[in-house]
Formats: C-alpha cells, sequence, structure tokens
C-alpha cells in the first residue's frame, strides 16, 4: 500500500527495508504517524496522533494484539507464533528441526516470513551452490593434474610437449560429476544427524555423518563420471568396498582440516537461535502457557516440549560461552587447564571462569552457602586455585541466583573437549545441571540429563 484517504485527505505510507510501516505523512511531507519495533515486530515507539492500518512488514495486527501471517498467527511480544510451522522439520534447516515456533528462522532482522510457513530456501540454495561449486573445482584440478600424471609419466612427454588441450578437457570434464558430488555431500548431512540413534555420543555421531557424506560424494562422481564420458574412457567400478572407505576416511579429514568439530556437529542445536536474556523471557512465558493452556493455542504437551526447549537453549549458551573462554585465556601463563560456564535459567545471566591462580576466589570471599557445601580438602587454596566451578558458582550466588536454576558447561581449555566435574565440585554444585559430565545426542526433543 502506497497511500490511503481518511476524511477526504490522502496520506502515505513510509517503509524500511523489511516493508514495515515506519512513517505516515500528508501531502506537504508533515509527520502524521511513526512507528518504531523491536526485530520480531513488538512496537517500541509511537509518535504522531494518526492511526495505521499497517505495521511490522507491512502486515495487520488484530484486535488480540497478534500479527496474521496467513498459516499463523505471531505474537511480537515473545518473538514466537503460537502454532507449529507446517513445514517443520524440512532438510537442511536446524532451526526448523529444534523449534517449530520460530519467527523467520530466529533471524527477523534479515528474513520475512509472510505465510506462517518459514522455509529458508536462500541459505539453503547458497550452501548447496558453495558445496557444488567446491566439488566441481576440486574435481576439476584432480581431472587435470590425473591427466598431466599420464601425459608426463605414462606417455614421457617433456612439459614443451604436453598436450594442453587434453588437460583442459580432462579438467572440463570432471565439472558436473565433482558438482553432483558436492551437492550429494552437502544434503546428505542433515539427513543422517536426523535419522541417527538417540543416545548415540555426540562425536560419533558427527563422524558418522561426515564419513557418509564421503561415501556419497565419492560414489555420486564415479557414477556422474560413468554415465557423462564415452564408455572405456576410465570407467569406475561403483560400491568397490576400498574405494568407499578412502572416500569417508576423506571426507573425515578434509572436514577436520578445515576446523570442523565433530561434537559439535552432532550434538549441538543452533544455539544462536536468542541471547540468553531472551532465552530467560521465553521460558518464562512458556512456564505460564504450560501450567495455563490457552485456548486455541496450544496444549499443554507442545507447551511443556516447547520449554523443555528453552532449557536445552541455555545448556548450549552454556557450552558456547565455556569455550568462547577457553580461548581467551589459552595465553595465559600458567595456562589454565579448564573453563566453565553457567548459565542461570532465571535471569539469562552467564558466570565464566578457569582454573588456575587468576581465577580463585579467596577463602573469606566465598559465598557462605558454597562454603558450607565444600568438603573440607577443598577449602585450601590449591584445591580452590583449581576448581574453575567453584569459582563460576560463588560469582553467581553472590549476584542473587539460585543454584537450581543455574546449569553449568566445562571444557578443556587445549582442546574444547567437555570436562566432567570432579567429585568434590559434584558435591560442590549439587543442584547445578551439567551437561560436559554426560554428553548425548539430542535429536527431535529435550531428554533430560541422566
Amino acid at each position: 500500500m502506497i497511500a490511503q484517504e481518511q476524511d477526504d485527505s490522502w496520506s502515505y505510507y513510509g517503509y524500511d527495508g523489511l516493508g514495515s510501516a515506519r512513517t505516515i505523512t500528508d501531502a506537504g511531507g508533515e509527520l502524521l504517524y511513526g512507528a518504531d519495533y523491536n526485530p520480531y515486530g513488538a512496537v517500541t515507539a509511537e509518535y504522531g496522533g494518526a492511526d495505521s492500518s499497517l505495521g511490522f512488514t507491512g502486515e495487520s495486527t488484530d484486535a488480540s494484539g497478534l500479527l496474521y501471517l496467513r498459516a499463523r498467527y505471531l505474537n511480537t511480544t515473545i518473538g514466537a507464533f503460537l502454532t507449529t510451522d507446517p513445514v517443520y522439520g524440512m532438510v537442511g534447516s536446524r532451526a526448523m528441526q529444534w523449534n517449530p515456533y520460530l519467527y523467520a528462522g530466529a533471524n527477523p532482522v534479515n528474513w520475512l516470513d509472510p505465510s506462517g510457513e518459514f522455509l529458508p530456501l536462500v541459505p539453503i540454495l547458497l550452501g548447496a551452490a558453495a558445496a557444488a561449486a567446491i566439488g566441481a573445482v576440486a574435481a576439476a584440478a584432480i581431472g587435470a593434474i590425473r591427466e598431466i600424471y599420464h601425459q608426463k609419466v605414462t606417455e614421457g612427454r617433456c612439459w614443451d610437449c604436453m598436450d594442453w588441450g587434453k588437460v583442459g578437457k580432462a579438467a572440463k570434464d570432471e565439472l558436473i560429476p565433482g558438482a553432483l558430488a558436492g551437492l550429494a555431500s552437502y544434503f546428505i548431512v542433515p539427513l543422517v544427524l536426523m535419522s541417527a540413534p538417540v543416545g548415540l555420543p555426540a562425536m560419533a555421531t558427527g563422524a558418522m555423518a561426515i564419513f557418509t557424506s564421503g561415501v556419497t560424494g565419492g560414489q555420486v562422481y564415479r557414477a556422474a563420471h560413468n554415465a557423462l564420458n564415452e564408455p572405456g574412457e576410465t570407467d569406475y567400478r561403483l560400491f568397490n568396498p576400498i574405494d568407499m572407505v578412502v572416500d569417508g576416511v576423506l571426507g573425515m579429514g578434509l572436514f577436520k582440516l578445515f576446523g570442523g568439530n565433530f561434537s559439535r556437529l552432532g550434538y549441538r542445536p543452533n544455539n544462536t537461535l536468542l541471547s540468553p536474556d531472551e532465552a530467560a523471557r521465553y521460558n518464562q512465558w512458556w512456564d505460564d502457557v504450560a501450567r495455563r493452556p490457552w485456548v486455541e493455542q496450544m496444549n499443554v504437551e507442545d507447551a511443556t516440549r516447547y520449554r523443555a526447549y528453552w532449557n536445552n537453549v541455555a545448556h548450549a549458551q552454556a557450552q558456547t560461552a565455556a569455550e568462547d573462554f577457553a580461548v581467551q585465556v589459552r595465553g595465559l601463563s600458567p595456562r589454565p587447564s579448564k573453563a566453565t560456564a553457567f548459565v542461570s535459567r532465571a535471569t539469562g545471566q552467564i558466570y565464566r571462569s578457569a582454573s588456575g591462580p587468576y581465577f580463585r576466589p579467596d577463602l573469606e570471599d566465598i559465598h557462605p552457602l558454597l562454603r558450607s557445601r565444600m568438603p573440607a580438602v577443598s577449602q585450601h587454596s590449591w584445591s580452590v586455585n583449581n576448581c574453575a566451578e567453584v569459582s563460576a558458582l560463588n560469582d553467581a550466588l553472590w549476584a542473587g541466583e539460585n543454584i537450581g536454576d543455574l546449569v553449568a558447561y566445562t571444557v578443556d581449555v587445549r582442546t574444547l573437549q567437555p570436562w566432567p566435574r570432579c567429585l568434590n565440585c559434584i558435591q560442590t554444585t549439587t543442584g547445578v545441571s551439567s551437561r560436559s559430565d554426560n554428553l548425548y545426542t539430542i535429536l527431535g526433543e529435550y531428554r533430560p540429563p541422566r
């Protein structure tokens, strides 16, 4: 809508990059109405005395205060839909897999969801295009190198005698098979992750996905090469056990070479969905819903499962914070051996610490509740000096946190692998939920720690 007529006079809309109605002006340019929105569409400020029939992303808000987006209604106050996404669980969408109530894939600054059926095709297609391009370039390079080797070694040609036309043709002939192999490898990973057995260790799940990706890409490459080239021109045997093992191991090696983390791939949900304070706000809202289901919105089972999801987000936030802090303290000397992060599900605050003398609380500065829990052996400077969890929990208690609201994660500073709490720490931090003690794969729905 460009303009609206009211009381025999015309006024004109002004929109931002998302299509949200931000201003209404008269024919002379005088501001009649203005509005500011938060990223999820809640109005944070209004100006002028006029009314606007359009709001966030150019949509209309009904009498209940909900934004109408065809398939579903959006509650802009909490930034979430009231019912699940009809395309929930689409392949390639981690956000959809973990949270069917998200608006615009939890990226409202860059994406729209006008139908209420969000499918992040653009990032999926960009990822697929990148995978195809990488596969094509890699296969073309291998084809060229193979032809050069054939002419140089088998035929004994000198560099000046090389048939570079054949080299170019060998590279060109591998472009399509390589691109198809890259696409196959790209799309097989989320399929394996979503179909892996619940309870399979995180590292095993991630490694299995990448191994399968390598095997699949190798087989697709060979099949496409055979189909697109003349019979007899380097035909490949399909489903050769040795080739499949080599392809899988090569895929895992390349994944690790470029900084891949099997545990992170296999275990972590998309923990960039919300900041801790947003997660805490969502958690409280859904806690209310779970206790008092609202008519035509959500049943108790859905609400309870969704609230459990935000508990999962808090654990993921703790893991990310611990890993980030571990990277920050690596340069200290002596280097801490472990780093930890506690996240409050009540306030969303994060409390970080690490082992070593830089993070040791003085005994007189330890919170009374924490000191009452500490074994006698831990009340010596050496023990406290090397306990990251005590320091972080101490900060949380002095900030007024309740132990039962805290989740924790501890990692090895050098490898970023999970580090379980020692027996003293388990006694001292009883009531804190820590996933670094027992890692397990979460697929589909939240499962409490054992």
